[in-house]
């Protein structure tokens, strides 16, 4: 089946569960590309699987090279629809960072990605790696806190990106053992739009 190529931004928050869902897609569908930006974004700056090395980066800089990160993927993509594994906002250090930009009107549909706030916590919290989410002294309860404000932010940025660039959006919702479901109502929408 030939089918136009449109590529798809899908941001969440730390462990909605964005990277798994967008493999699961590309792993249905041949027809996508699965892109996890911060993996590619690192090599693309030099800093191969260094986030600590991304985040202490000047982050306008980090932005603009993300521009043309994306620029280039886009250009080549070949016949792949690709869906870019990614954020609208950035918790670092308890400071959250946008991270939209013109980009955004060249996508087919933004998508967020959401799950259960319960979840998503335990998903951080056992976690292997240091997501350098919260200021390291900050007492766990503060931690969870923050992190609801956050998400309430996340979501008010997703909405605005959407309305400001008049383009589509979907919400997924991504709870624990429903990946299927997930993946199954991003490619109905997918073929609607």
């Amino acid at each position: 089946m030939n089918r136009e190529i449109k590529h798809y931004y899908f941001g969440g928050l730390n462990g909605s569960g964005k990277s798994t869902l967008v493999d699961k897609i590309a792993k249905t569908d041949n027809g996508f590309e699965a892109v996890h930006s911060s993996r590619e974004l690192m090599k693309w700056l030099g800093v191969e699987g260094d986030y600590e090395a991304m985040r202490r980066m000047d982050q306008d800089e980090v932005l603009r090279q993300f521009a043309r990160f994306i620029d280039q993927r886009l250009a080549g993509a070949g016949d792949k629809s690709l869906l870019f594994d990614t954020h609208y906002l950035s918790l670092v250090r308890g400071q959250w960072i946008d991270r939209t930009g013109e980009w955004i009107a060249r996508f087919a549909a933004v998508i967020l990605v959401t799950a259960p706030l319960a979840d998503i916590w335990q998903r951080i919290q056992s976690g292997e790696r240091n997501r350098a989410l919260f200021p390291d002294e900050m007492p766990n309860d503060r931690r969870l806190g923050l992190f609801k404000t956050y998400a309430e932010a996340y979501e008010d940025k997703f909405f605005d990106t959407a309305s400001f660039f008049g383009i589509p959006y979907l919400i997924i919702n991504n709870p624990n053992g429903r990946l299927n479901e997930a993946a199954d109502r991003f490619l109905d929408f997918q073929a609607r739009h």
